[in-house]
Formats: C-alpha cells, structure tokens, sequence
C-alpha cells in the first residue's frame, strides 16, 4: 500500500485554495450586499493550487488529483463555514465541499483496499508448488510434540511431509527443530490449515511456503561518465563507480591500507549463488556451497559488498586487498531469480552455521506479518552472532509491509540516487526500527562469466552496507548486531529524504568511529 508522505506543498497548496474560496465567499457576500467584488484573484489562487499540485508535486497523477481534491474540498468546507457565520446560504459551498471530501476518502482507501486484496491473492496464487496440483505448508509444533501424532490428521488429507531444518537439534533450537514441510493437493490447503490450526495440544504455527524473488535489479540506460583524477587503488574500473568516488574512496583506502585487521569477517550473500572463478572473487570466495550462479543477481550482489581490491582487475570495493572480507555464498534462489520463505531461512541457517559474521539478503516478498520461519531463521543466526541485512524493496512502499525487512533485529537498507535522494523505486524504510540508506542506482559490479554489468535497486544498495560491516567487524571482532547499526546511523549523513530512508552511511566516518575506539585514538 501506498504510504502518504506529508512535503511543504501539502501544507501550502490546501492554504492557497483556502484562501481563494474565502474570497470567493467573501465576494458572494459583498455582491448581495450590493457592493463590487473581483473574480481575478480567486482564479489567479486557484491555477496556483493546480500548479502546485501537477507540476511541484513529486509522485504520479493518482497522487495529485487526490491532493487537488482534497485541497478544494477542505477550501471549499471552510468558506462554507464562513458563509455560515455571515449567514448567507452556506449549502452552496458547503455540500460540495463535503463530496469532494467524500470522493477523496473513497479514492484512497479504494485503492488501499485493492492493493490489499491484489497482493494477498498474488501471495497465495504464487506459492511454491511441488507439482502443479501440490502446496507445501510450513508446520511448527511444540517443542515437546512428535509428528506421528498428526499422522491420521495427514492421512485423511493425503498429506507427506518432511522434517524441514534436518541439521538443527532441539538442544540447538527448539523453533527450527520443530519444523516440517507438508506436501498436500491444492484443493485441500484450506481445510487442512483449519485443522491445524485448531489442534492448540501440538502446532504452534502453521502457514504457507510462500513464493520470495530477488529484489528485481534496474538495468541501466546509460554508460556512467567516467571520473577523472587519481585513485589510491589500481582497479582500472574505478573511475566508473560513482557509489564509491563520491563517498571519499581515496580517504577510505589510505585508512585500510595502514590498518591490520584482527581477522578476515565473513560476509554471506544468501542469494542466487555466486561466480567463485570471477577474476575478482576467486582470491576471496570462502569455502560454501553455492560456487556457481546462473542468474548473476547474487555475483553482482557479491563484487559490491567486497571485490577484490587493488589487484589490478576490474572494480573496487572496500575489501582493501583482500584483506578484511572473505565472501560466503548461499542459494536461496534459483536461476530464475526465484525461491520460498523455506529456502531463504535453510540458506540464512546454513550461513549462520558456517560462522557467518554478515548475512546480506537482496530479496523479499511482501508480508504484512513476516513469516514466523524466516523470523525464527535470522533469530537463530542473531544468537549465533550473525549481523542482517536486508533490501528494502524496490516498489516505492512502505518496507513495514516486506519480509526480511521488516523482521525485527534486521537493519534495513534503502536506495539513493546520484544526488543522494531516495531512488525513484526504494520502498521507504523509517518505520522501521533500523533504517539506513546507501546508493543503488547505476552501480557497476560483477557478473558471471567474467564480466561486468551496472545495475540499479535495493539490491545493490544492501550489499554496500553487508560489506562496510563485513570491514567494521574485521576491525573489531567482537561488535554486536546493535553496536554496527548504531555506529551506521551516528557517522551517517542526514540526507535530503532522511525522513524516508534513514541516514546515509559514510565509511569513513564510520572506519574512523571503529578505528578510534580500537586503537584509543584521540
């Protein structure tokens, strides 16, 4: 759903129609009283509450006849008031006022409520399925329940099932070792649900294995104009990587360079696998299990958060040499970009077991309540010390409304333009209790295959925030979860549309931060 976002024009454009309908009333009362009045300032106050709607006001044609509308309508109310005061036939202004008022409420939240029921029909439609007449349930039981007291309950709806997270004891946690995927027709979800979901003795959840993309990436029109000067760094792509020249890369090398850091901090790219023969991975690709990537969101999601710097080859990231991050990658998603809830938590589970110190995830679906298996996932890989982070999404919402995001415990990354305002795409992040912002639009990174590629979305945008803590935690072992994201949001710069995406991350000031207390600088 769509969020309004309150801007000086929806303060100044109702105060212009006001003002033009006062007059308007005025002038009514003057002309019965025998006396002249003039239209030309009340029409000259009203074309400027149209231009400052459909012209100064950001958003799409939807957005400004609301506002249009809304502005006459309370105009419109208010100087019927007036003529209600002065006694002078107020029903004039007044009833049309309040239809216009009437309309604006049914506009709004009709829209509302078909985005509503879209999206929760697409969330079921587009669940995954083991065949086409097959839906997979997802089964959490109590911690001291056996599925073979529900076996008569899976007989008479010919269901299967399977223990979902094998590896996990309920030693290690009692949530995910009570996991189980069903495996049941389609025309028997529902019941099946219902019985379920009545058996208080033995299920703690039941819910569906729903379908999550990546955050589709944005590709990009136009070649970037290149950046003159000098680099510290000899990675002759450089000068094409606004997202780092731009955020003081020169400062930022000439710091790493002179640091040794405590040990090299793993940073999972839970994604659609990652090209580990890359020329600028395959010096720091970690032991995992996703070597290969047919899609290639995950290996560009891979060469922003810490490509292989200073080598000669291709692009930079923060990753100084090779020194600070060793990349990690998980298959969430398979080519087509797609997967399940089910498949990202085994894939955020699996990282957090291989020690994981950030787990990035470029993807989502959209979930007003997030799915309790993705949210006992990321828990069990925040117990285990992990950091999360996660795209906002690319659908120009609110990301209360979009799982992993909204996940508590998740820092949420938003996107950023070239001038440092929202991207046109990024859903909005501060209502969320973890906001951050970084750049996501024309970024060049990896590609599978050898090549490189520039790409816009959150998805790009949450990597470069997965890495800059991937370097902050090689520096300082031992931060939190919270500790990163508070040293995130107090260097960060307050940009023009903070009030929607949270701070901006400075690496340098955020290194400098780390830096100073590690050493006990001044």
């Amino acid at each position: 759903m769509e969020r309004w976002h309150f801007t000086s024009i929806d303060l100044f454009a109702p105060t212009v129609a006001i003002l033009a309908f006062l007059l308007f009333a005025r002038g009514m009362v003057a002309r019965a009283e025998g006396r002249r009045f003039l239209v030309l300032p009340e029409l000259g106050l009203i074309l400027l509450d149209l231009s400052l709607r459909f012209i100064f006001q950001e958003g799409n044609w939807y957005n400004k006849v609301l506002g249009m509308l809304t502005d006459n309508g309370i105009a419109l109310v208010v100087a019927g008031t007036y003529l209600a005061i002065k006694r002078h036939h107020p029903k004039i202004l007044f009833v049309p006022g309040i239809i216009l008022l009437m309309m604006v409420a049914l506009l709004y939240w009709g829209r509302q409520f078909a985005e509503y029921s879209y999206k929760k029909i697409k969330s079921w439609s587009t669940s995954n399925v083991k065949s086409s007449h097959t839906a997979q349930l997802l089964l959490e039981l109590g911690p001291d329940d056996n599925v073979e007291e529900l076996k008569s309950v899976f007989k008479k709806y010919n269901a299967t099932y399977k223990k979902t997270f094998s590896m996990i004891t309920l030693s290690q946690d009692e949530n995910l070792a009570q996991y189980y995927t069903l495996y049941v027709d389609s025309s028997h979800v529902k019941s099946l649900m219902e019985v379920l979901k009545q058996d208080k003795e033995n299920v703690d959840n039941v819910e569906m294995n729903i379908t999550v993309t990546i955050e589709k990436p944005i590709p990009s029109v136009d070649a970037l104009p290149l950046k003159k000067g000098e680099f510290v760094t000899n990675d002759p792509r450089i000068n094409e990587q606004w997202a780092l020249y731009d955020y003081q890369i020169n400062a930022v090398h000439d710091l790493l360079k002179g640091i040794k850091p405590k040990k090299k901090a793993k940073v999972a790219i839970v994604d659609t696998g990652i090209d580990a023969l890359h020329e600028d991975m395959e010096q720091v690709f970690g032991n995992s299990s996703a070597r290969q990537d047919k899609h290639g969101h995950g290996t560009h999601c891979a060469g922003i958060a810490g490509a292989h710097t200073n080598n000669h080859k291709g692009i930079a990231s923060l990753n100084w040499e090779g020194r600070y991050i060793e990349i990690l990658s998980f298959a969430a998603l398979d080519g087509t970009g797609t997967g399940t809830v089910e498949s990202v938590a085994q894939a955020i589970v699996e990282a957090a077991n291989a020690q994981a110190d950030v787990i990035s995830l470029s993807l989502g679906s959209w979930t007003i309540v997030p799915p309790k298996i993705e949210v006992d996932a990321i828990q069990y890989a925040l117990n285990k010390g992990c950091i999360v982070v996660a795209a906002a999404g690319n659908d120009d919402e609110d990301a209360i409304e979009h799982s992993p995001a909204n996940v508590d415990g998740v820092i949420c990354v938003a996107a950023l333009d070239k001038q440092g305002k929202k991207a046109s795409f990024s859903n909005f992040n501060t209502s969320l209790k973890r906001p951050i912002a970084a750049p996501g639009v024309d970024i060049l990174s990896l590609k599978p295959g050898g090549q490189y590629v520039q790409m816009s979305g959150t998805s790009m945008a949450t990597p470069y925030v997965a890495g800059l803590i991937g370097i902050l935690r090689a520096i300082e072992p031992d931060m939190s979860a919270e500790k990163s994201y508070q040293i995130l949001d107090k260097t960060g710069i307050r940009g023009p549309d903070a009030n929607k995406v949270g701070k901006t991350v400075s690496p340098l000031d955020a290194l400098i931060n780390t830096v100073q207390v590690q050493t006990n600088l001044p």
